[in-house]
Order: C-alpha cells, then structure tokens, then sequence
C-alpha cells in the first residue's frame, strides 16, 4: 500500500525501511513507523523528479506543485480523507484540471485506486477513485485523525490515523465499493480556481 502498486517506490521504501530498522536497538521486525518515516523521506525526491521532468517549462511545473498543494489541503485539511472521486462528467468538463491530476500519478504523487466507481444513487453516473501517496501525509508529515486505505488480514480496509473512528472492513468487491462512494469527491472547477490563486511557495 505504501508503494501505490509500484515496484521502483516499493524497492526504494524496502530498502529505507530496512535500514532504519537496523539502527533501532534490538529490532526484529520492519514496522509501521520505519515503513512510515521512508515514505515521508520518499516525498522530497518525488519533488525534485517532478521540477526535473518540468524543467523546460517553468509554468507547468508551477501548475502541477500548485495542484499537488490544493489537492493535499482538500484531502487532509478539508475533508478528512486521503482517498477521493473524481466524477467522469467532470473530468470530461474540466480536460486542463484533470491533465494536471495525471502528471501527479506520473511521478506517483497520486495514484488510481478504481477506474469506474458507480454512483449508488445517480444511474449512469461513475466516478474514479483515488489515494494520496503516502509519502505526502507520512513522517515528518503524519496526520492524525485522517481517513486512509490500508490492507488487514488480505483486507482492503479504510482506518483513522490515531483516532478513534470505527475500521471500515471490504471482505467483498461489493463492501470495497461501498467504500469508495463514501470518499469526498474532488470538484475540478474548484481545483482549477485553487491551483490560478497558488504562488510558489514550498509544498
């Protein structure tokens, strides 16, 4: 989960992980707070990726910070949640905002948990979900009382960081898109008018 489903961050928080827990006295085991401390030590390289792979267009990469930054502020100030949808019709309304939402899963700042989450009460109508890396909300950055996705016993399962709100367990595909639809959705006009009002200003 720490690695968003991809090999390369998975190896590097492995191989970080590892490490730290090395240097604790009499540690056995990998735990949480290493894997955790790795993934927020992750975030400053994730960033200078993002500014190296911009760097021939000063604007773009100013755009994509800005709505790193936005989308971090309605995730885990606003709302609660690391996970959220997007609606297809907005996607589809708002091209320029969601293009912005794709270079943040290049450089796997944000990653696609479902690609069709169906409204429970709109026919016809579906949203994509997605998570925060862990690297934007960990470490250094750790935030309690924060909605995440985790894995418990072969479990898809959304938990609170150090609160007290109930585990919410997906044991079916049908209990994981329950889930799913209880995230906030992400409105893009609002995205697009948050990123126009966003200076330079570190993340």
């Amino acid at each position: 989960m720490a690695s968003g489903a991809v090999p390369r961050d998975y190896l590097v928080l492995a191989t970080s992980a590892i490490g730290r827990a090395q240097r604790r006295p009499n540690a056995q085991l990998v735990g949480v707070q290493e894997v955790n401390q790795a993934a927020g030590d992750a975030a400053a390289s994730k960033i200078q990726e993002l500014e190296e792979d911009m760097a021939s267009n000063a604007g773009s990469a100013d755009a994509t910070l800005g709505t790193l930054k936005a989308v971090r502020t309605f995730c885990l100030k606003d709302r609660g949640f690391t996970y959220f949808l997007v609606a297809f019709r907005d996607r589809e309304d708002h091209p320029a905002s969601y293009t912005l939402l794709t270079y943040l899963m290049d450089v796997r700042l944000l990653h696609l948990v479902d690609a069709g989450v169906s409204d429970a009460h709109s026919a016809g109508h579906r949203s994509e979900a997605f998570m925060l890396d862990l690297s934007q909300y960990s470490g250094a950055r750790l935030k309690q009382k924060v909605r995440v996705p985790d894995f418990a016993a072969g479990h898809f399962v959304s938990r609170e960081t150090h609160g007290s709100g109930p585990t919410k367990i997906a044991r079916t595909t049908r209990e994981l898109i329950s889930m799913l639809r209880g995230a906030p959705t992400l409105d893009l006009q609002t995205l697009t008018a948050a990123v126009s009002g966003t200076t330079s200003a570190p993340i």
